[in-house]
């Protein structure tokens, strides 16, 4: 992870707080927890969200041995076991139940999935793998993204609705309407009490640091992963078109975001549901 990267993710707690934080809070309700995060990244949402005096034990997988080895550093203790596990593997489960015996668990009574299932080919197959890992009245807790209600107001030369476009065909950036489908999904696989808690999260006039942070997180890393991409695909034409509209009209995008008279919305929809 680099310098940029680590910056968001400050940036992106600091929104979040008081986004998502109360859902968490409502769900963490009695001692004795047990939890698994999957997708820990660096650690560092999972020490702002569950060092809460009701969770006893968190086990959290991270696909990267390096984000790994950074979460045991940030989240240190007995409380907190990271592991490096990839959810889309065969052997997800036989991994995840010697994980579990390690760790002496034998279920759990919340899983959380931030910003996981977008990047996934198959979602639904996951979502349906944790329900046998969830305690009886377990839960899952869903942060995602969707796209669809993504939005700038006005935006008169229809700037922010081509840089979504853009962004939907960066294969790093993963399925920005994810959150459509996982309601729909969830009911389907059987889960129940599926409640949606936050859907958009927005800023008008009056708040231009908050913006500012929601333009950073959306939209500044989308000119370093063209950058790669096309060191790996230098005679792909989408990707050099969309970098030159890019290096013509980002100033542009970001002065109308961030303007007295915007209106600044994203959709990250954050979504609980129970073990049927």
């Amino acid at each position: 992870m680099n310098r940029k990267e680590r910056e968001r993710l400050k940036i992106q707690e600091r929104l979040f707080a008081p986004y998502d934080k109360p859902v968490y809070e409502k769900l963490l309700e009695r001692p004795g927890m047990t939890v698994l995060d999957l997708g820990s990244n660096d650690g560092t949402k999972v020490k702002e969200r569950f060092s809460h005096i009701h969770v006893a034990k968190l086990i959290g997988l991270e696909s990267q041995e390096n984000l790994t080895c950074l979460a045991r550093q940030n989240c240190p203790g007995d409380r907190f076991s990271f592991y490096t596990c990839d959810v889309e593997d065969e052997e997800f489960e036989s991994c995840l139940h010697r994980y579990m015996a390690d760790e002496a668990v034998r279920g759990f009574d919340l899983i959380h999935l931030s910003f996981v299932l977008m990047h996934l080919k198959q979602p639904e197959r996951l979502l349906e793998q944790l329900q046998h890992f969830l305690l009886p009245q377990g839960k899952l807790l869903i942060v995602d993204v969707d796209d669809s209600q993504s939005r700038v107001f006005p935006d008169p030369n229809g700037l922010f609705e081509r840089f979504k476009q853009i962004l939907r065909a960066d294969p790093f950036s993963g399925n920005r309407l994810c959150g459509t489908r996982i309601p729909d999904i969830l009911k389907q696989i059987g889960y129940s009490d599926i409640v949606q808690e936050r859907d958009v999260l927005r800023a008008d006039h009056t708040d231009l640091a908050v913006k500012e942070d929601m333009f950073e997180i959306f939209c500044s890393y989308l000119a370093e992963d063209l950058v790669l991409l096309i060191s790996r695909e230098p005679e792909n034409q989408e990707y050099i078109a969309a970098q030159r509209w890019l290096e013509q009209n980002y100033e542009k995008m970001h002065m109308i975001i961030v303007s007295q008279e915007s209106e600044f919305a994203l959709g990250f929809p954050v979504i609980t549901c129970q073990k049927a």
